[in-house]
């Protein structure tokens, strides 16, 4: 487990948080041939296409997505990997999540996507988690909160 964000992640959430059209939001990153569990996919009409690499460009995707369908962002966006040395490609838009409960985390409340995707970052496919809100933005691990990123 890392302890600090990668510029990359930090890049992208910088990225992230300066979209209007996404006040707040969650990216899962998983290694597997599957999405993870305790994650449920929430139809979407029209629903964004899938398989775009995880690059510098994944904000004009999303960006993109969420002209398509505005309400894309009212769930986790997945993005996949068979294996380490694969590049992460975004596999499902609008996921619920329900992760079981992170134990020995004890943080108070920061509202449900963000509590949710610290949770979620714990179950064992899930690599990590990029969550934004009103401009700022954090990487969860393992169930651990790494530094903050800022705007």
């Amino acid at each position: 487990m890392t302890t600090t964000i990668s510029s990359f992640d930090r890049a992208l959430l910088a990225s992230l948080c300066s979209l209007s059209s996404a006040e707040t939001g969650i990216i899962v990153f998983y290694t597997g041939p599957s999405i993870p569990d305790y994650a449920t996919e929430m139809l979407r009409h029209p629903a964004p296409s899938v398989g775009h690499p995880v690059n510098d460009r994944v904000g004009l995707v999303l960006q993109e997505a969420l002209e398509a369908n505005p309400s894309v962002h009212d769930g986790a966006i997945m993005c996949g990997r068979l294996s380490c040395g694969d590049v992460y490609r975004i596999t499902g838009w609008s996921y619920r999540l329900y992760p079981p409960p992170c134990h020995g985390v004890l943080i108070p409340n920061k509202g449900s996507a963000f509590n949710s995707g610290l949770a979620m970052s714990a179950v064992t496919t899930v690599d990590r988690v990029l969550y934004w809100s009103s401009g700022t933005g954090s990487c969860f691990e393992a169930g651990s909160i790494l530094a903050p990123a800022n705007k």
